[in-house]
């Protein structure tokens, strides 16, 4: 009897910090938000520009770029920008997977006021640095200016 009213307390207190985890935000892995079916469009709609890495654990080429990804993602939160890197294991977040009609691993996806592109930059930090600049700038020029009357 006392072993089951400690698993029944164990699993509460498990729901309430994983209700808890969610309430405050996702997680941060080395400077790389970790988004889910859940979180996912709250977090895109929170940030103008965010660069998501939809991936498989198991993949070659995501295992190279986890490294590279990271180092972004810290160098672009050193400088102080606003633009976020963030991740999805499109494995486990399924319902992402199936709205992005994930074909292929790794997907990067770069929003824009939730609006996205596909990433066709290179796989290195510097890189990926340069290509979300370039795309930002050429957005920014491609804008209509407003006048004021």
């Amino acid at each position: 009897m006392m072993k089951a009213v400690f698993v029944a307390l164990f699993l509460f207190a498990a729901v309430v910090l994983a209700n808890e985890i969610e309430a405050t935000g996702p997680v941060v892995e080395d400077g790389v938000l970790v988004l889910t079916d859940k979180n996912f469009d709250e977090n895109i709609k929170a940030h103008k520009h965010v660069l998501v890495d939809l991936y498989a654990p198991w993949c070659g080429h995501c295992k190279r770029l986890t490294p590279e990804y990271a180092k972004a993602a810290q160098a672009l939160e050193a400088e102080g920008s606003a633009v976020k890197l963030a991740k999805v294991d499109a494995t486990v977040e399924t319902e992402l997977k199936t709205r992005f009609q994930l074909r292929g691993f790794p997907t990067l996806l770069f929003f824009t006021n939730g609006e996205y592109i596909k990433y066709t930059g290179p796989r290195d930090a510097a890189g990926i640095q340069a290509w979300i600049a370039k795309t930002i700038a050429e957005a920014d020029a491609a804008a209509p200016a407003h006048q004021e009357l």
